[in-house]
């Protein structure tokens, strides 16, 4: 008997765009739409939908609810890939075609702080916190520009990850933790000295990700604006990096 031949079905997708207020920024809109049109035109072997979680003002409950979705699958629709898209960036053109381009499991963009002093959200290890029983985060200020690199943490604004992951995680997958930063009093002046926050949704997951043995990679190359009182881009950050002489910190 004959094997069919042909075309591998295509790989499922789904983008899950994170709203964190009750409006899309047009800024955000017009990238979207100009990234999903060239993702149609150059892009093959994939299928993609979107799906918009709005039933609930907590991030962390709706990035939960969209790793609920990749283990359970959405509607009869059970996609292999995720990817995470906060709705406050401008993204560049190529961005789901990069994203989707990397053979790997997981994959972040670069996108940088609102405010000073503008390092992009990404994040080597620290030391260890006792009291909490987890490794602190230390900002990245030095990295490769377009090699892919392996981080500790990172945000989830812009984030490709397999379903294979999800199947090995472990809910809760995005919660708060307690502000550290008030409650590790041995570790108050390290914290003030390196600007650190763990009150974040996506810290624990990501620890989850690496206890698994995942590692979580970065594109340098693909770079978003963050919107905030203006659009933040690398630009911002390089020039505050300059000016202030600023270098990676010290392990």
């Amino acid at each position: 008997m004959k094997k069919e031949t042909g075309k591998s079905k295509p790989r499922k997708v789904c983008v899950f765009l994170l709203c964190h207020g009750t409006s899309f920024p047009p800024e955000f809109v017009e990238s979207y739409l100009v990234a999903r049109t060239y993702f149609q035109f150059h892009s093959e072997g994939f299928e993609l939908v979107e799906y918009f979680p709005r039933f609930s003002p907590n991030i962390g409950a709706m990035r939960s609810l969209c790793a609920g979705y990749m283990v359970e699958g959405f509607k009869a629709y059970k996609a292999d890939i995720a990817i995470f898209l906060d709705i406050d960036h401008v993204l560049p053109h190529d961005i789901l075609v990069r994203l989707l381009s990397h053979d790997l499991p997981i994959v972040c963009g670069m996108y940088y702080l609102k405010g000073k002093p503008f390092h992009p959200v990404i994040y080597k290890k620290g030391p260890y916190d006792a009291a909490k029983k987890y490794h602190l985060a230390i900002p990245m200020y030095d990295h490769p520009m377009h090699e892919l690199f392996e981080v500790f943490n990172t945000g989830m604004g812009c984030a490709r990850i397999d379903r294979e992951v999800f199947l090995k995680l472990k809910p809760p997958y995005f919660y708060y933790r307690k502000h550290s930063m008030y409650e590790s009093v041995d570790m108050l002046d390290f914290f003030i000295k390196y600007e650190i926050d763990n009150n974040t949704e996506d810290f624990p997951f990501w620890e989850q990700v690496r206890d698994v043995g995942y590692k979580i990679m970065v594109d340098p190359e693909i770079q978003l604006g963050h919107i905030g009182q203006q659009i933040y881009e690398q630009k911002h950050w390089l020039h505050y990096k300059t000016m202030h002489k600023l270098g990676d910190m010290a392990d």
